[in-house]
C-alpha cells in the first residue's frame, strides 16, 4: 500500500513560502538598515537650510523650556543666542572643514564643565536645572561645527534630553506644550528629510506606493505622539525635585 502525502493535492503548500523568499526578505531588510545607518552617519555635508532651522528651533525650544520651569532666563537666552551664532558659522563654512573649530569646542566644553562642576552635581539632590543649562550651553557650543545630518539628529536628541531634565521641575500640565512642540519638530524633521531626499533624486527605500506611504506616515505620527504623551505623563515630576523661585 502506498500512502499519499497530505500535500499531494495542494500545490500551494510547496510554493507559497519557499525557503529562499524569507532569506531574500531578510537580506533586503539588512540592506535597508545599512542604507539608513550610512545616511545617518554619513560624512556628507548637509546643505538643507530647512533641516538646520529645525535643529536651531529645537535648541530654542529646549532653552525656553528650562526658563519656563524656573531656570535662569539669561542662561536660556544666552544659550539660544550662542547656538544661533554657531549654526550660522557652521552653515557659512559648511564646505570648509576646520581642525581648529573642534579643538576650540572641546576646550570650551571642558572649561564650562570645570566652572559648573558643583552646579551640575546638584542633580543628585533633586535640582535638574543646572544640568539642563549645562547641556544647552554644550549644545550651543557644538553647533559651531555642525555640518552633517547625523550632527543634526544628535542636536535633536540632546534637546530632548534637556526637555527631560526640565520636566523634572514641571509641576503642571502647561509644560506639555513644549513636549508637543518637540514632537512636532521631530515629525517635521523626518518629513523634510524624506521629501528632500526624494527631490534630490535619492533612492528612498522606506515605502513603495502611495497607500503604503499614507499608512507609514499615519503610523509614524500616531506612534510618536503616543510615546511622547506616555513619556510625559510617566515622568516623575516633583517627586524628587524641590520648588525653587524663578531666576532672572
Amino acid at each position: 500500500m502506498v500512502r499519499l502525502s497530505n500535500n499531494a493535492g495542494n500545490p500551494r503548500s510547496t510554493t507559497a513560502n519557499p525557503p529562499g523568499a524569507r532569506a531574500a526578505g531578510f537580506r533586503k531588510l539588512l540592506q535597508l538598515l545599512r542604507l539608513w545607518l550610512s545616511r545617518f552617519f554619513s560624512p556628507r555635508t548637509e546643505d538643507s537650510p530647512r533641516l538646520r532651522l529645525l535643529g536651531l528651533a529645537s535648541l530654542w525650544l529646549a532653552a525656553f523650556g528650562m526658563s519656563w520651569v524656573g531656570g535662569s532666563l539669561w542662561l536660556s537666552l544666552g544659550g539660544g543666542a550662542l547656538g544661533t551664532l554657531g549654526h550660522w558659522v557652521s552653515w557659512r563654512w559648511r564646505h570648509q572643514p576646520s581642525r581648529l573649530r573642534p579643538v576650540l569646542i572641546v576646550v570650551s566644553v571642558m572649561a564650562l564643565a570645570f566652572l559648573m562642576r558643583f552646579k551640575v552635581l546638584e542633580i543628585f539632590s533633586g535640582d535638574w536645572l543646572p544640568a539642563g543649562h549645562f547641556l544647552v550651553l554644550v549644545l550651543a557650543l557644538a553647533s559651531f561645527d555642525l555640518r552633517t545630518r547625523g550632527g543634526l539628529y544628535t542636536s535633536l536628541g540632546m534637546s530632548g534630553i534637556v526637555l527631560f531634565f526640565a520636566s523634572q521641575q514641571a509641576f503642571d500640565v502647561s509644560f506639555g506644550m513644549f513636549v508637543v512642540g518637540f514632537v512636532v519638530l521631530i515629525l517635521a524633521f523626518l518629513s523634510v528629510t524624506f521629501l528632500e531626499d526624494g527631490i534630490r533624486g535619492a533612492q528612498v527605500h522606506w515605502v513603495h506606493g502611495r497607500p503604503t506611504a499614507l499608512i507609514y506616515w499615519i503610523g509614524t505620527a500616531c506612534a510618536v505622539f503616543t510615546l511622547a504623551g506616555v513619556a510625559f505623563w510617566l515622568m516623575p515630576r516633583g517627586q524628587s525635585a524641590f520648588i525653587r523661585p524663578a531666576q532672572v
